[in-house]
């Protein structure tokens, strides 16, 4: 039985993560040939799709209320939050005020900006 010297053997594609195939001895012709016809491949156009959502920009005063859409924190003022079409509700708030509400209708592409001022307690 003949045993292969270990820098004859053909190491299998892509199990030598990290090394360019330029590194790869005995064998790395098939690795440059494959990852060639890769790069040459021609990439499709990317799809523009049609909006499907709203915009809402939430600025409040104070700075750095949390925003609430439907019950559901959004994070911290300013904030953009995405929305499907359809009512939703509104509510800003930061500990020493009054909460600030409001129900909004968000269409397909609207972008809107609500302003929330919240008074002090």
């Amino acid at each position: 039985m003949i045993t292969p010297v270990v820098g004859e053997m053909e190491a299998p594609t892509g199990s030598l993560v990290g090394f360019s195939d330029e590194k790869v001895t005995g064998g790395g012709t098939a690795a440059k040939a494959q990852a060639s016809s890769v790069e040459s491949a021609p990439q499709p156009a990317p799809v523009t799709l049609p909006p499907t959502m709203g915009l809402v920009n939430v600025r409040s005063t104070p700075y750095l209320s949390e925003v609430f859409v439907d019950g559901d924190s959004m994070g911290y003022t300013p904030a953009k939050v995405s929305l499907p079409p359809g009512k939703h509700s509104f509510r800003v708030e930061k500990a020493g005020y009054k909460a600030w509400t409001k129900e909004i209708v968000i269409t397909v592409g609207s972008e809107l900006t609500l302003d929330a001022s919240l008074e002090k307690k």
